[in-house]
């Protein structure tokens, strides 16, 4: 069931950023879409950055955390920025946003 959720905010969080790409139920994201060494290094900084905000939760209880949501993520980000300042950016607020949420709940 965790999984699933997971993958189902994954997609929400996707819908919020107004990524216009598949949804995580329709793609393959252990091999990321990556079509240079450029986009590689940008989709691995993303990676990273999504990692270090905690943009996908982790249900208390739950040691090991499901990273399929974060590695869709990463590769939806690089295609739709064109720099690394707008990702960048796109993931602070989003974590901004994911903050100001759980406060409020």
């Amino acid at each position: 069931m965790y999984r699933l959720g997971a993958m189902h905010e994954g997609d929400c969080i996707r819908e919020q950023m107004g990524l216009r790409f598949p949804s995580i139920f329709d793609l393959d994201v252990s091999h990321p879409r990556v079509s240079s060494q450029e986009q590689e290094k940008l989709y691995n900084q993303t990676f990273a950055l999504l990692n270090h905000y905690e943009i996908s939760t982790n249900p208390i209880g739950i040691r090991v955390k499901y990273s399929k949501p974060t590695h869709y993520l990463a590769p939806a980000l690089v295609e739709f920025h064109s720099s690394w300042e707008s990702t960048e950016e796109e993931v602070k607020h989003m974590a901004l946003r994911n903050r100001r949420d759980y406060r409020e709940a």
